[in-house]
């Protein structure tokens, strides 16, 4: 039978002193916590992050305090004792029972359809409500209500999720917990394949030119259901013959997802242009140089996950003791021309 619902597999926890004994905390800890302002809970980052549309991505910096209880629950409760449906990608640790859950594993699951419908959650984050997050933690973790309002407290900024705080990941993964599975149910029965990457919902089929308006009729009755709705500006049908077919940047067309060429010749150009300037040593001790390698290699690694035999190539290159970065006791010649394709 298929894995379409989440199933705390754990005992619930019925009173604050069970609590405080499984997060490894002090009762003491736990009330400072709590009666923090959220302003004193949370900071916002120094550099601000920028969204694609140029508008700023809201990320608030959890202190020590609240980072450690959020740290504790993540790894004592949500990353142990959650079974996962087969449908959800993303902020999911990785073990026997699980599997990888990755972006490139999502990508698999449409593998070989002729047509895609791509929908993306409004300000998901921002519209979790606490209620929603209480609702969670009593109703699937079966929690008291004394201590599901307190990790709902806990684990939202005011009174929704943000961006930055430890656990807000794993609790926007799970948020439709009591809605998604029926969803998923009548699309299986309609031949349609559908996965979940926190605010990326993807729906597939292996017929040319499917009409997918049922199917976004029932993703945003279920998104309505939790006071979610869809952003209709990236609501995208895509099908074959018009081009390559893509989920979350990998193609799809084939039996496993594949990297697009365009991106293999970037990573190619990348490395190259390492290798050019590791031949001045001066250079191979910057900031700068350091930077910009670590993130090259961090590009050629992604190519192993997608099984490329370019990988070993461009790995040998970066890797040898005539490219690796020099140490340095400071960073120096922060040169402007040093950038990666």
């Amino acid at each position: 039978m298929d894995n379409i619902k989440p199933i705390f597999q754990a005992g619930p926890i019925k009173s604050i002193s069970r609590l405080v004994t499984a997060l490894g905390i002090t009762l003491s800890e736990l009330e400072h916590v709590l009666h923090l302002s959220p302003n004193e809970r949370y900071s916002d980052l120094k550099n601000p992050i920028y969204k694609k549309d140029g508008s700023v991505r809201v990320i608030k910096n959890p202190n020590r305090d609240i980072r450690k209880i959020q740290f504790r629950l993540n790894q004592r409760i949500s990353k142990a004792c959650v079974r996962w449906p087969d449908y959800l990608f993303g902020s999911i640790p990785k073990t026997d029972q699980s599997g990888n859950r990755d972006y490139v594993a999502c990508a698999q699951v449409h593998c070989g359809a002729k047509s895609i419908l791509k929908l993306d959650v409004s300000s998901f984050f921002d519209s979790i409500h606490k209620d929603h997050v209480y609702s969670l933690f009593h109703g699937l973790f079966r929690y008291s209500e004394e201590v599901s309002l307190c990790l709902a407290n806990i684990c939202c900024y005011e009174d929704h999720l943000v961006q930055g705080a430890l656990t807000s990941s794993y609790i926007a993964t799970l948020i439709l917990w009591d809605v998604e599975q029926e969803l998923v149910r009548k699309l299986r029965r309609a031949g349609l394949k559908y996965t979940r990457l926190v605010d990326d919902i993807t729906i597939s089929s292996t017929c040319h030119g499917y009409d997918f308006s049922m199917a976004e009729k029932l993703v945003f009755d279920m998104l309505a259901a939790k006071s979610l709705s869809l952003n209709v500006k990236k609501s995208v049908v895509y099908r074959t013959g018009t081009e390559s077919l893509k989920v979350h940047g990998l193609e799809v067309s084939f039996s496993k997802p594949n990297l697009p060429k365009s991106e293999v010749k970037k990573i190619r150009a990348a490395v190259h242009q390492i290798s050019l300037l590791a031949k001045n040593k001066s250079v191979r001790r910057t900031y700068k140089y350091r930077a910009n390698y670590h993130r090259t290699l961090g590009r050629v690694n992604k190519l192993a996950r997608l099984e490329n035999d370019k990988r070993d190539r461009f790995l040998k290159v970066l890797l040898s003791t005539s490219v690796r970065p020099l140490p340095s006791g400071r960073d120096t010649g922060r040169d402007s021309t040093l950038c990666i394709i």
